[in-house]
Formats: C-alpha cells, structure tokens, sequence
C-alpha cells in the first residue's frame, strides 16, 4: 500500500490544489487559512477511519457536501453537534414554520416550560442537562 507521502505526491500530480501532511500540519488551522475560515465545499473520505472523518466534518463549510467512500470495520458515529443546520431544516422549513406561527397554526409558546432572568443562565443550563425543562428562554 502507499504511504501518506506517497499519496500526498499522487494527489499532487493529479491536480490538488493543497495538500495537509497531518502528521506534520493541523489540518483545522490549513483549511481555516485556505479558505478565509469558511471550510471546504467537499470532503470525500476515503479511509474509512473514524478518525478522518471527525476531520472532515470539522473542516467542512455549512452547506457543504460529505461523500463517504471509506469502508469501516465497525459502526462509524457522527458528533450531530457539528452538523446542525445542515441535516434537518432548510430555508424553505423555517419559512413554512414562521408562516405557520405568524398564522397562529402551531403554538410555539406551549413548548415553553421556563423563563429566566439572563442572570439565571446556569440554573437554565441545569435544567436542561437534567431534561427537567422541554424549552428554557432567558431574558436579558
């Protein structure tokens, strides 16, 4: 099999535009200059290592596109944290659920379960890692 450097070089001759040694350089920090902070449009991951592909969600711009090619030997997991806006909504569904409060269709209030001072944030905080509060607002 080839080595990183090996790949490192092939993905150069056949066009890369950059190439991120990790053994050698922070990848978040190259993709981070590379792209003025936005991220990169696509991560095709290809080893199929938890590993890389924490790295490539971590690197890439909202919006952007995942192409998982790797195999995994076992069960890959997913932080959803990193991919909030990007798997569930869309512009279109926050218009329709505007719409749709505006229209007075659903009740956005009735999933509020506590109001707090700003102040309070950590007792709100609380609440919520206890799962104790179904929606917490803090009022400044």
């Amino acid at each position: 099999t080839a080595n990183g450097a090996q790949r490192l070089a092939l993905a150069e001759k056949l066009g890369a535009d950059r190439t991120v040694n990790i053994a050698s350089e922070d990848l978040d920090a190259a993709v981070h200059q590379m792209t003025g902070g936005k991220g990169v449009d696509t991560v095709i991951e290809c080893s199929g290592t938890q590993t890389a592909l924490d790295a490539g969600i971590r690197v890439l711009r909202t919006g952007g596109q995942l192409t998982q090619v790797g195999i995994f030997g076992s069960r890959a997991t997913v932080d959803l944290g990193h991919l909030v806006g990007s798997i569930a909504y869309d512009r279109d569904t926050w218009l329709r659920t505007i719409r749709l409060a505006a229209e007075q269709k659903i009740c956005l209030r009735c999933f509020v379960t506590d109001t707090l001072p700003l102040d309070d944030w950590k007792t709100g905080f609380e609440l919520a890692r206890k799962k104790q509060s179904l929606r917490i607002i803090l009022i400044p």
